[in-house]
């Protein structure tokens, strides 16, 4: 992106990351809109507060910029909060840091020292443990609210479909893999357009992403609608996922010979 439209919008940039001024993030939302700076909307988007990226993703879904969308679903994090730590545990990072900073410790005895440095070991080791248990339980509102939007508009719009797709294989977090996965696979007119593209690769994604059974067992059984097409293609990948996952055996059993067929 030209770093010079960021110039142009000035003080705009903050109203719309933050939302702390209603009338000017709505301003700022609608200038942007005017002159289609999609682009920046999209990144915006990614780090703004609940309140200011809502508003940006309903301007999208307006007109209908499902790229942004797709985006927006794969890369937005959840925004935390930031908390002050309790007393103690400040307390306890200032002591280790008051003595890894001190040049004289030799009135320390050893062993209070070796339990120091145990204490900070342990403390980074619960700092990086709490860290990942964050990471796994991003519950970001505004990845589901496109995921639910895109999902109502696959009976009117293949760009819909295809914005879905790509959240259902790039997405950073898998719940919203998942949730993306299941609403295409459950769509049987997307994945009959699938099917009918030859796209093996979109429909195995959203059969193994979906992490159910029956989604698998309906991509597998639409597969091998193409049994022949991908043997011919020598679609290994396909023919593998309809020999693991067709719902009925002579349909696993064609899969397999095909797979033999080609050695």
């Amino acid at each position: 992106m030209d770093t010079s439209l960021l110039a142009q919008y000035g003080r705009r940039i903050e109203h719309l990351l933050e939302a702390n001024v209603p009338h000017r993030m709505q301003e700022g939302i609608e200038q942007a809109v005017e002159r289609q700076d999609w682009e920046l909307l999209g990144i915006l988007s990614l780090t703004g507060s609940e309140i200011s990226a809502r508003r940006m993703v309903d301007a999208a879904l307006e007109a209908q910029q499902y790229d942004v969308l797709a985006l927006v679903a794969c890369l937005r994090r959840q925004v935390r909060r930031p908390h002050a730590d309790s007393p103690g545990r400040g307390t306890a990072r200032r002591v280790l840091r008051d003595l890894d900073e001190e040049e004289d410790t030799g009135g320390i005895p050893d062993y209070i020292l070796a339990d120091v440095r145990e204490m900070k070991q342990a403390a980074e080791i619960s700092r990086e443990a709490s860290l990942r248990r964050d990471a796994e339980q991003d519950r970001d509102p505004i990845r589901e609210y496109i995921v639910e939007s895109l999902g109502e508009r696959l009976r009117t719009s293949d760009a819909a479909m295809e914005a879905l797709v790509v959240v259902a294989k790039a997405s950073g977090w898998e719940s919203t893999r998942r949730r993306a996965a299941v609403k295409v696979a459950n769509h049987q007119p997307s994945v009959q357009r699938l099917v009918t593209a030859g796209r093996s690769a979109d429909l195995i994604a959203l059969g193994k992403n979906a992490a159910l059974h029956s989604v698998a067992a309906n991509v597998g059984k639409a597969l091998a609608q193409r049994l022949d097409d991908f043997a011919s293609a020598r679609d290994k990948a396909a023919l593998q996922f309809v020999a693991e996952n067709h719902p009925d055996r002579e349909g696993k059993r064609a899969a397999r010979e095909a797979l033999r067929g080609l050695g």
